[in-house]
């Protein structure tokens, strides 16, 4: 179940909506990304479709205070900088398999319910990563797959604390805005975030805009498969020749990239075998 800016109504006979929310049975994924409640009560459904949204006062939709057995993933955002209670509900939903959160609602409590949750696989944060530099973070043993979607010269260092602290990781997405000297972010940290987790396998690097410079990734020790999204230019940049262990990449841009331009720069590589889309590129190392 998927609900996105939605605003709930509460009908006069009711009491807190929250506390009267029911889920569906076997509800195994739930996604609410910026709901809201709104403060006025009316006596029929039919009656909210005819109010002035501008005269409608709202306040952010909270997580019920509930556990929802089948329940294995959640995403949750809400637009008030609250964690809408997100700690509560995950503490009473131990059997989370993948969380989707802000980033900013991450805390040394939240750190800690996380850690508590053994079946916990994937964990998604939505947002720039501001999290305090004295929090202890714990290790998240059950955490194999992490997603970050804005990542930034500011916070790359938390996001590498972050990373590291996931010693059975096996999956990294980044997501970055193209930046002056993007092989010192390369080499100082995505690096040794790679190279520091002898589990991880797989890498994706999405980069908005071009990088006008080239990209050399470094000798990765473990990684198997790397995708990376960009702009031609930068797909045109990358030399992923010290990588030996990698037997697959995925080279996705936002235009078209099935030009001779990108087939003579590519089939030169030996020792991979290239097949090209309109706007994806995938090589596979021939055995």
């Amino acid at each position: 179940m998927e609900l996105v800016y939605v605003t709930f109504v509460k009908l006069s006979s009711q009491d807190t909506l929250n506390n009267h929310f029911n889920f569906p049975q076997k509800l195994i994924s739930l996604k609410i990304y910026i709901c809201d409640i709104s403060v006025e009560s009316v006596s029929t459904a039919e009656e909210f479709l005819f109010i002035d949204d501008e005269l409608t006062t709202v306040t952010s939709f909270l997580l019920p205070e509930c556990s929802v057995s089948s329940l294995k993933e959640l995403g949750f955002f809400s637009h008030y900088g609250s964690d809408g209670g997100v700690n509560k509900f995950i503490e009473l939903n131990p059997q989370l398999e993948s969380l989707i959160i802000q980033s900013h609602s991450l805390n040394y409590i939240t750190l800690n319910l996380i850690q508590s949750l053994t079946s916990l696989k994937s964990l998604e944060l939505q947002g720039s990563l501001s999290l305090n530099s004295e929090v202890q973070i714990p290790t998240l043993e059950s955490i194999n797959k992490l997603n970050f979607d804005d990542v930034n010269r500011d916070n790359i260092e938390k996001v590498k604390k972050l990373s590291l602290s996931c010693p059975n990781l096996t999956g990294l997405h980044l997501k970055m805005i193209a930046h002056k000297n993007f092989q010192n972010t390369i080499d100082s940290h995505i690096a040794q975030i790679i190279n520091r987790s002898p589990k991880l396998k797989f890498f994706s690097l999405i980069i908005i805009g071009n990088i006008f410079e080239n990209i050399v990734f470094p000798k990765f020790h473990y990684l198997e498969a790397l995708a990376v999204e960009s702009g031609q230019l930068t797909i045109l940049n990358i030399d992923f020749g010290f990588c030996t262990r990698l037997r697959k990449v995925t080279f996705k841009s936002f235009r078209d990239i099935n030009t001779n331009e990108f087939k003579n720069k590519f089939n030169s590589i030996d020792g991979w075998k290239f097949k090209y889309n309109s706007i994806i590129i995938k090589g596979y190392k021939i055995l």
